[in-house]
């Protein structure tokens, strides 16, 4: 099973597939210790070096169709909103 970013291809989002992406890729990135780049706990601030590898993260989990969505996101939780 190929992978990029981390996340089996075959769980990439693809616009079929996004409640099942959803909970593939917040346990991903809760893992990978980046989830707080999504959902800070109140008063945390957000380092800036982890909210790039969450925002290449999520990316790297679409397939082109649904990667269109974030192309412009420059954080984390802006990508995971739009999407």
């Amino acid at each position: 099973m190929a992978t990029l970013g981390g996340l089996p291809e075959a769980k990439h989002l693809d616009g079929t597939n996004y409640g099942d992406w959803k909970f593939w890729m917040k346990n991903f990135l809760i893992d990978a210790g980046l989830w707080r780049c999504i959902a800070p706990r109140e008063g945390q601030e957000i380092d800036p070096d982890l909210d790039l590898r969450a925002l290449a993260k999520i990316n790297l989990s679409l397939k082109p169709c649904a990667a269109k969505i974030t192309k412009k996101c420059e954080t984390a939780k802006a990508a995971w909103d739009a999407l």
